[in-house]
C-alpha cells in the first residue's frame, strides 16, 4: 500500500471514524494507522478526556509533523481533531484548542528550525535589521518580492523594529521573476550599512514597477528557494520569532 503523509491521514479520518479490531496489539493506534494508511506513526502524547467517556486526545507524529486526534480507549477508532471541532462543553473545547495550538506550534517550529539550519550550513544571506531597543528577540520573515501580502508586511517593518530585531529571508518562490528580484536584492544590499539603506533597497525591489536586471538567478537565490521549499513552508509571508 502506498504510504501517505500525516496530513493526508487527517483528511481521511476527519470526515468520519475508522474502525479496526487490533486485539492484543501493543500500540493499537499506531497499528491502526499503519493498517489503514500504510504510514508509520508514533504516539507522542495521550490526554484522557473526563468530559467524554472512554475517549482521549492523542498526538501522532510522522517525520517532523504532528497531528491531534480523538481516539477511543481501545485505539480502534480515530477522529481528526482540528480547530473546526464544536462542542457545548467549554472544558473539552479548551483541551482540544490547546492541543491543536500545541501541534501547530511544533509543526511551525520544525519548519523554521529546518530552514535556519540549512541557511546557516550553506551560509546563505539574510537581510538583518537591528532594533534600537536592547533585545534578544528576532522576528524572521520569509518573503517574496512579488507577493502583495509580503509587500504589505514590508510596510510594517519599522513597527516590528521598535522592540525586536528583524531578519528577512527574501525568496523567489512565486515565479521566475521573483528569483531574479531576490538575486538583485542580495547583490545590491551587500554594501548597505544602515537599517534605512537596507529598507530603501527592499522597498525599491518590492515595488510593483521594479524590473529585475539579471538574466540568470544567483546561486544564493536558487539555494534559498530550495531551502524554503524543503523546509515545508508553502506560503509567504511566513513569520516566526526566535531568541538569539
Amino acid at each position: 500500500m502506498k504510504k501517505k503523509t500525516l496530513s493526508s491521514i487527517l483528511t481521511c479520518v476527519a470526515v468520519g471514524a475508522v474502525g479496526f479490531s487490533l486485539m492484543g496489539a501493543s500500540n493499537p493506534i499506531e497499528k491502526l494507522v499503519k493498517e489503514k494508511t500504510g504510514a508509520d506513526v508514533k504516539i507522542v502524547k495521550q490526554v484522557p478526556l473526563n468530559q467524554l467517556k472512554d475517549m482521549q486526545v492523542v498526538i501522532l507524529e510522522s517525520g517532523n509533523q504532528r497531528v491531534p486526534f480523538l481516539a477511543d480507549k481501545n485505539g480502534t477508532t480515530l477522529i481528526g481533531a482540528d480547530s473546526s471541532f464544536l462542542t457545548s462543553n467549554d472544558n473539552l473545547l479548551l483541551t482540544l484548542q490547546k492541543t491543536v495550538q500545541e501541534t501547530d506550534a511544533y509543526n511551525n517550529r520544525s519548519k523554521s528550525d529546518k530552514l535556519l539550519a540549512t541557511i546557516k550550513q550553506k551560509n546563505y544571506p539574510v537581510v538583518t535589521l537591528k532594533s534600537p531597543a536592547k533585545t534578544n528577540k528576532t522576528l524572521y520573515i520569509v518573503s517574496d518580492p512579488n507577493c502583495p501580502y509580503c509587500q504589505d508586511e514590508l510596510g510594517r517593518v519599522e513597527g516590528h523594529l521598535r522592540d525586536k530585531n528583524v531578519k528577512m529571508i527574501v525568496v523567489g518562490l512565486l515565479s521566475e521573476d521573483s528569483l531574479y528580484k531576490a538575486s538583485d536584492l542580495y547583490s545590491q544590499i551587500k554594501t548597505a550599512q544602515t537599517n534605512q539603506a537596507k529598507i530603501n533597497i527592499l522597498r525599491k525591489i518590492y515595488s510593483g514597477n521594479y524590473q529585475a536586471s539579471g538574466s540568470q538567478p544567483s546561486r544564493d537565490a536558487l539555494g534559498i528557494a530550495e531551502a524554503v521549499r524543503d523546509s515545508g513552508i508553502t506560503s509567504v509571508p511566513y513569520k516566526f520569532e526566535v531568541t538569539e
